[in-house]
Order: structure tokens, then sequence, then C-alpha cells
């Protein structure tokens, strides 16, 4: 099955949990296909989930609680691609 093209977004805003080292952001989704069957991929989500967690990385930066990782994210071909902003 292939994807369309949809083309850049304008950003994902992301904000650290706690303050420390960031290196790359995980991204996990959740799906809604039929009222009541969803699909995720979250970690530890105890679900039969076979997709795997994307991992974006970005440049090292020590952050603060609460302050935001932007990225942009675009749909190609069977791949969500991300890069940082």
């Amino acid at each position: 099955m292939s994807a369309p093209v949809v083309g850049e977004r304008d950003g994902i805003l992301f904000g650290a949990a706690i303050a420390g080292t960031v290196d790359a952001v995980v991204q996990w989704i959740e799906l809604g296909f039929l009222p009541g069957l969803t699909y995720e991929n979250a970690p530890g989500s105890g679900r039969g989930h076979h997709w795997l967690n994307p991992l974006t990385p970005i440049r090292l930066r020590t952050s603060a609680t609460g302050e935001s990782v932007s990225i942009r994210s675009w749909y190609c071909d069977e791949h969500l691609t991300h890069r940082e902003t």
C-alpha cells in the first residue's frame, strides 16, 4: 500500500517533561479505525502492536522542564519523516 505525499507540516512542539539532556524525540501514535477499534504503538501499551517507535535524532541540548522542542513532519511513500526546526 502506498501512501500519498501529504507535504511538510508547520511543526510539532514537544515540551520536556523533566530538565536534562535531550538528543532525540521518540514518537508513538494511536489510530482510530472504527468506533471502538484503535491501534497504538505506545511503549508498554501491552497490546499486540508491531510498529516500531520512530526515533528522530536532534542536536544535543540541555533543556529545562517544559522547554519546547520543535520538529517538522511529512508523510511520503509509507514513511513518516521528521527533522528538527
